[in-house]
């Protein structure tokens, strides 16, 4: 059989080596594409490494600049408070003043009520500040918690692909398929 031609010009022997030969390259195709392909995927695996690193130090600002805000919150409100006070305090001398002018008893009567009404809505308005300046305070201080948290994970997910990175070889794996694909070639030397 080896004597007979194919083709019109290759003996079974040409045609069998021409085989061989090509199953030899694949072997070698073989190797360097994995070679290259885990070589792309640990670099691309370090880069995300390094991209979750960033996203956590990004994460980390945002958390100090959110508790920078929370701490401002209560100050703008103690601010407003005094502000309030101060108004609250020059109505409250101005309706004395008037009262004094007209001849009014400002300690009794409707003059007494309206003076504690004036105390009252002062203060129910400084309470209405504190809840306020707190509520914003306590959601500034939860996004500064969100945000370390995403920090937290952020540089988990950095470390995980990290370590994943460095337990790719591309050298040990495109010699594990060149095994593979020798083992298939070896075959065709065999029959």
């Amino acid at each position: 059989m080896s004597d007979k031609l194919f083709f019109g010009a290759f003996t079974g022997k040409d045609v069998k080596a021409f085989g061989q030969n090509v199953a030899l390259g694949g072997v070698a195709t073989s190797a360097i594409s994995t070679f290259f392909d885990v070589s792309t995927k640990k670099v691309r695996t370090k880069g995300a490494s390094k991209e979750k690193l960033f996203e956590g130090s990004v994460a980390d600002m945002q958390a100090r600049s959110e508790e920078d805000q929370a701490y401002m919150e209560i100050e703008v409100g103690n601010a407003q408070i005094s502000l309030l006070s101060q108004a609250s305090a020059d109505a409250q001398s101005a309706y004395v003043v008037d009262a004094v002018k007209r001849g009014i008893e400002f300690n009794s009567g409707s003059a007494a009520e309206v003076k504690a009404s004036m105390e009252l809505a002062k203060q129910m308005d400084v309470r209405t500040i504190k809840t306020n300046s707190m509520r914003k305070s306590n959601a500034r201080m939860m996004a500064s918690v969100n945000a370390r948290n995403t920090a937290r994970f952020a540089r988990i997910s950095a470390r995980n692909l990290d370590s994943q990175s460095r337990g790719m070889n591309p050298l040990l794996a495109s010699l594990s398929s060149a095994a593979g694909a020798a083992g298939q070639a070896a075959s065709l030397y065999a029959t």
